[in-house]
C-alpha cells in the first residue's frame, strides 16, 4: 500500500459524458416514474440486464444503448438532479476536478426542451454538487456528428453564445459515416470564438482519423484515439505537440476499439511520451467508476505508481477548467 502524498491526491477526470452518466437506482426510479419500457424494473436489474459490460461487436452497438437516456432526460429538474448526483458520486470517488460533456441536440431530442433550459439546468446541478463536495467541475459542448453539418452549425453557435458555460466544444458520434472533414467550417468557428477543442476519433475509424482532427478541426486532445498506435508518425505528432489523449480502458474494450485487454496501447502511449489521463467514458452504461479504471489499467495492463503518478499529472496539467 503506498503511503506517499500522491496515494490521496485528488484525481482529474478528462472524459465523462455527463447525459448518460445516471446512476443505477436513479435510471431504475424514473424509468417507473415516467412509464418508459425498457429492459429493466429496478436498479439491480440495470446493473444486471442493461449495463454493458461485456465486449460489443461495435461502438456503433454500444451507442444504440444511448436511447434511453433521450427517453428519461425529459424536464429541467430531471437534468438538474442527474448532473447534481454526478458531481456527488465523483467527490465520493476521490475526483477533485471533473469535466464532463454532453450534446445540447442529443439530450433535447425527445423532450423539446429549448437547448438553453437544458444547459441552465445542468448548471444548477453541477453548483449544487459543488457546494455539497467541493468538486470543479465544468462542461464541454458536443457536437453530435450524427446530425449533420447543419445541427453541428447550430451547435456551435450556441456553444459561443454560452462561451462562459462551456470550456470547450468536442465532436462524437459515428465516426465511420460522418468523419472529421465535414466539420471543418464550424470548429473553425469554435477556434476563432477561443472555445477549446477535443475530438473523439481513431475511436471507430484508423490513425487518418486523428490526423484529421488535428490537422482540419485543430484539435488540442483527443477522445481515445487508440488507433494512434498504428502510426509511428503521428506518435510521434502526438508526443512531439502534446496532444493528449483521454484514454477510457473499459470503454475501449467493450466498443471493440481494441481486440482484447492484452492489445490496449495505454502503456505503449506512455513510453512514447505522449500524455494521456483515465476516464470513464460512460458509466451510465458501462457501470465503472474511475476508481476501477485505474484499477484495471494495474491489474490487466501492467501500469506501475509511477505510471499512474504520471497519469495524474497529465490530467492536472492538461485539464481546460
Amino acid at each position: 500500500m503506498r503511503t506517499d502524498e500522491s496515494k490521496n491526491r485528488k484525481r482529474t477526470e478528462l472524459h465523462r459524458h455527463l447525459d448518460v452518466s445516471f446512476r443505477a437506482s436513479t435510471l431504475a426510479d424514473l424509468v417507473k416514474t415516467l412509464g418508459i419500457s425498457a429492459p429493466f424494473h429496478d436498479e439491480e436489474e440495470v446493473r444486471t440486464k442493461f449495463w454493458v459490460t461485456r465486449q460489443m461487436g461495435s461502438l456503433g452497438e454500444v451507442l444504440s444503448c444511448f436511447g434511453i437516456f433521450q427517453q428519461v432526460l425529459r424536464t429541467p429538474a430531471i437534468l438538474e438532479r442527474v448532473a447534481r448526483e454526478v458531481i456527488e458520486d465523483a467527490g465520493a470517488e476521490g475526483i477533485g476536478a471533473i469535466e464532463l460533456r454532453y450534446s445540447p441536440s442529443f439530450t433535447s431530442k425527445v423532450s423539446g426542451l429549448s437547448w438553453g433550459v437544458a444547459l441552465d439546468a445542468f448548471l444548477r446541478g453541477l453548483e449544487a454538487g459543488a457546494r455539497a463536495t467541493g468538486v470543479n467541475a465544468g462542461l464541454i459542448c458536443i457536437v453530435t456528428r450524427d446530425y449533420g453539418v447543419g445541427v453541428a452549425g447550430e451547435t456551435i453557435d450556441f456553444a459561443i453564445q454560452n462561451k462562459d458555460a462551456f470550456l470547450a466544444v468536442d465532436l462524437a458520434g459515428n465516426e465511420e459515416q460522418f468523419p472529421n472533414k465535414m466539420f471543418v467550417e464550424p470548429f473553425r468557428r469554435a477556434r476563432d470564438a477561443g472555445l477549446h477543442v477535443t475530438i473523439h476519433a481513431g475511436e471507430a475509424c484508423g490513425p487518418e482519423s486523428v490526423w484529421d482532427a488535428l490537422d482540419l478541426l485543430g484539435a488540442q486532445r483527443i477522445g481515445h484515439g487508440i488507433s494512434s498506435v498504428k502510426d509511428a508518425e503521428l506518435m510521434k505528432r502526438l508526443a512531439r505537440d502534446g496532444v493528449l489523449l483521454e484514454i477510457c480502458p473499459t470503454s475501449n474494450f467493450v466498443t471493440r476499439s481494441i481486440p482484447s485487454w492484452d492489445a490496449h496501447p495505454l502503456k505503449r502511449f506512455l513510453d512514447a511520451g505522449i500524455p494521456v489521463s483515465l476516464s470513464t467514458d460512460d458509466p451510465g452504461i458501462f457501470g465503472v467508476t474511475l476508481e476501477e479504471e485505474y484499477q484495471r489499467a494495474r491489474r490487466l495492463l501492467g501500469l506501475s505508481d509511477a505510471d499512474f503518478d504520471r497519469i495524474d499529472r497529465y490530467a492536472r496539467k492538461y485539464t481546460f477548467l
